[in-house]
């Protein structure tokens, strides 16, 4: 199982960093498999979008725990036909681990997650900053 454990919400220079070696990874370690991963920030969520084309729901699990966001998939290998003779195999398969950081706006108890045309997106709702309360001054006498 690869393990992908990049925090990802940080500054602007770590983001350059990271951009840097992520990029590099694949070339660098063959074997890594992580998906390719999309992070939007609105201001009422966070939206993280991964690439897991040919995985089941039922081989996605999701958890978070703390501040930490943590998706572990596996793509298992397809039946192949009684007789059929292989010529090449570039589709990856095997599981794979990844782990988000949270920034400390997220809500970890209002987290959404959807499947669709082989990509996940998990939301995670942010924190409801308290609005200020009106005071009524009462008077005495």
């Amino acid at each position: 199982m690869t393990k992908c454990n990049v925090p990802t919400f940080r500054g602007p220079l770590s983001n350059l960093f990271d951009s840097f070696f992520s990029d590099a990874l694949p070339e660098a370690f063959p074997g890594c498999h992580c998906p390719a991963t999309d992070i939007q920030e609105t201001a009422q969520s966070f939206a993280i979008a991964l690439d897991l084309p040919g995985i089941a729901e039922a081989d996605i699990q999701i958890e978070a725990l703390d501040r930490k966001l943590k998706i572990h998939a596996e793509r298992k290998d397809a039946q192949q036909q009684d007789g059929a003779r292989l010529h090449r195999k570039e589709q990856r398969r095997g599981a794979f681990e990844r782990t988000f950081l949270l920034p400390d706006t997220a809500d970890t108890t209002r987290i959404d997650a959807k499947l669709e045309l082989g990509v996940l997106t998990v939301t995670v709702q942010k924190i409801e900053k308290p609005q200020p309360k009106r005071i009524q001054i009462r008077t005495q006498g």
